[in-house]
């Protein structure tokens, strides 16, 4: 799965993340470089509760590993 990522405030130039689908939950992945580092985005889209949905991102901090940076929940 791929899916294109952009904002009006850190990614204004698109960017492509790479994933999976599973049991209704989507997870994508991407890097980029910050400085002399390679940093990363982890993005979830879970569907299991079928009366929510809820967005997840994660920002990938070399040495640090997946930091939480955004949840944001859909609800019926």
């Amino acid at each position: 799965m791929t899916a294109t990522w952009s904002d009006s405030f850190h990614a204004t130039d698109p960017f492509i993340l790479h994933g999976f689908f599973d049991s209704n939950l989507v997870r994508l992945f991407t890097t980029y470089d910050a400085g002399d580092a390679t940093w990363g985005w982890q993005v979830e889209l879970d569907f299991r509760d079928p009366e929510a949905c809820t967005l997840r991102m994660f920002n990938v901090i070399p040495g640090l590993g997946p930091v939480p940076a955004v949840s944001l929940q859909g609800v019926r």
